[in-house]
């Protein structure tokens, strides 16, 4: 039996609003995918940021979610729970019981701003790394490459941050600040940590590793270096 227009443009509807507010599953997803199956530092570390570190501070910051002042300074409902606000301000909206207390800002919330920081952070750091051998068209290229990333994660980040608080009413504007400021600083604190290891290894663009950037403590070279006596049969 055909479809009718209305009813096909209502499911593709339905189906992208699905898929948007399942947006930190399907981040989480292809990060571990791309992170497993490439070997890329900066994205594995990435995926356990997002699988541990986000998780962990907002448990952390859900005691303080009842305190009268932090109701006080951020806006919050005081004794608000899940009863009160859609399913879908939770990770897993399906085990919420409607009298558990929601954490200081949604997960939603809290893994767009981790995430998005995070390749961020990675895109300055492109842009303003001092190379000695690349050519000017190279570092024109290079810093086009960054901006243009820097804009993209700016405007996406705006753009999706705006129609969740929207349309989820999981959020108010003291909630969304103190999500921003949180989880923002702890995706720049994540990759710090990753650029411990050279930049690199924590560069999930892969820009770093074709400008030959050495790790610390490591051998300039991208290669083993093997003296062979000329008088052996061979390459010398």
């Amino acid at each position: 039996m055909p479809v009718s227009g209305d009813n096909f443009f209502l499911t593709a509807r339905n189906t992208l609003i699905s898929g948007f507010f399942a947006l930190p599953i399907i981040l989480i997803t292809v990060t571990g995918f791309l992170a497993t199956s490439t070997a890329n530092v900066g994205l594995i570390i990435l995926f356990l940021g997002q699988l541990i570190a986000v998780p962990t501070l907002q448990i952390l910051f859900s005691f303080p979610r009842s305190w009268t002042s932090v109701e006080n300074i951020f806006g919050l409902e005081h004794g608000l729970t899940y009863s009160a606000q859609s399913r879908m301000c939770a990770l897993s909206p399906w085990d919420v019981k409607n009298d558990m207390r929601p954490p200081i800002t949604s997960y939603w919330i809290a893994n767009l701003f981790f995430f998005s920081s995070y390749l961020m952070a990675n895109a300055l750091d492109l842009y303003t790394i001092e190379t000695k051998n690349s050519s000017a068209p190279g570092i024109e290229n290079r810093k086009s490459q960054a901006i243009t990333s820097i804009l993209l994660i700016a405007l996406f980040t705006g753009i999706f941050a705006g129609l969740y608080y929207s349309y989820a009413e999981c959020e108010t504007p003291g909630s969304m600040v103190l999500g921003a400021t949180l989880f923002s600083a702890l995706g720049y604190g994540i990759y710090q940590f990753a650029v411990k290891c050279g930049l690199a290894v924590s560069d999930v663009f892969g820009v770093a590793s074709k400008l030959n950037l050495p790790l610390p403590g490591a051998q300039v070279a991208p290669y083993a270096c093997v003296k062979i006596n000329k008088g052996t049969t061979g390459a010398t």
